[in-house]
């Protein structure tokens, strides 16, 4: 394999190849740090480390996301922030909403009581205690 085509939410937004990465129109013409354009960027990553050798194949998309959620979402900036929004954390980790949710949802399934962090809720309002 000397190529991956990336697809995120239906549509192609990257290909890769072990030197080189193109970023679809509408994922290149978004500002620089917009969460999408971040969350693909690190999906690229993860792609290159597929096509070298770095880490064992073969790509999906659903790794190559899992990858680059966990990359950009620091666990310690939820923590610092307990009464923010789901909506001003991803802002704050410029991630895409969906991708926090994702985290919060993955993280409570894997360690439900031992982690030590309360469990959030997702919602679009302030957490209440």
């Amino acid at each position: 394999m000397d190529t991956i085509l990336l697809t995120h939410r239906g549509p192609p937004v990257a290909l890769a190849t072990p030197t080189r990465v193109w970023l679809a129109a509408h994922i290149d013409a978004l500002a620089p740090g917009h969460p999408r354009k971040r969350l693909v960027a690190f999906m690229t990553f993860y792609a290159h480390d597929i096509l070298t050798g770095t880490l064992p194949g073969p790509y999906t998309d659903a790794d190559a996301e899992l990858y680059a959620r966990l990359a950009l979402i620091d666990p310690d900036v939820i923590a610092r922030h307990p009464r923010a929004t789901d909506g001003e954390l991803a802002s704050l980790l410029g991630v895409p909403l969906e991708q926090l949710h994702a985290f919060l949802t993955d993280t409570a399934a894997r360690c439900p009581r031992r982690c030590g962090r309360r469990r959030r809720r997702l919602s679009p309002t302030p957490h209440v205690r």
